[in-house]
């Protein structure tokens, strides 16, 4: 059987050649559609992820003004943050992603207030309840809000080094590692380092 097959080769070189050039174009072609295809399904599903984070997070929202709304007395931002730590464990025990996702919108708050020292654990919550999600652009993201916080905790060394990790992560988005970026540039003004805060 070898030897016909060699003596058909040998007869029908440039049909055999041609033959042989077309189905490799045709797995060629059918690798990148398939290629293309995965790499579509990782963007649907990254888009469908974030969709249902944001919900949850406007959900809750929701849920404390509607709580608040309903009390017999005056309640203040302070009083419904205070609430809202404690009912986020509660609301999402079964779901880290979005507990992750709401305590990061609560210790980023806490942040833009000047209040780390309440901020920072939600965030380090926030990356514990992550820790072995898929959803890793999630991650990065509460690594440079929790690592923010660090730096006006007066833990630079550590802020930077967490920062620099997300930077140097080759699966970090272009978004992402500009955010970083931009904390290293905050971190290095308040440092009164020009240099670098222009660098970055």
């Amino acid at each position: 059987t070898c030897y016909r097959l060699l003596k058909f080769v040998g007869r029908h070189k440039l049909p055999v050649a041609a033959a042989t050039g077309a189905a490799l174009a045709l797995i060629a072609i059918a690798a990148v559609a398939l290629y293309e295809a995965h790499i579509a399904n990782a963007e649907r599903d990254k888009a469908l992820a974030l969709s249902a984070r944001n919900e949850a997070v406007t959900e809750f929202v929701n849920m404390l003004v509607t709580e608040a709304g309903g009390a017999n007395k005056p309640v203040t931002i302070s009083d419904m943050l205070s609430r809202s730590e404690s009912l986020v464990a509660a609301e999402y025990h079964g779901n880290p992603d979005y507990r992750a996702a709401i305590l990061g919108v609560l210790g980023t708050y806490y942040h833009t207030i000047g209040d780390d020292r309440r901020g920072e654990p939600l965030l380090r919550d926030a990356l514990v309840a992550v820790k072995a999600s898929a959803d890793q652009d999630l991650r990065r993201e509460l690594v440079c809000k929790h690592a923010i916080s660090l730096a006006s905790l007066e833990k630079v060394k550590e802020a930077t080094e967490a920062l620099n990790s997300v930077i140097d992560d080759p699966y970090t988005s272009p978004q992402q590692s500009a955010e970083c970026l931009e904390y290293l540039a905050f971190i290095a003004q308040d440092s009164a380092d020009a240099a670098a805060a222009l660098k970055y």
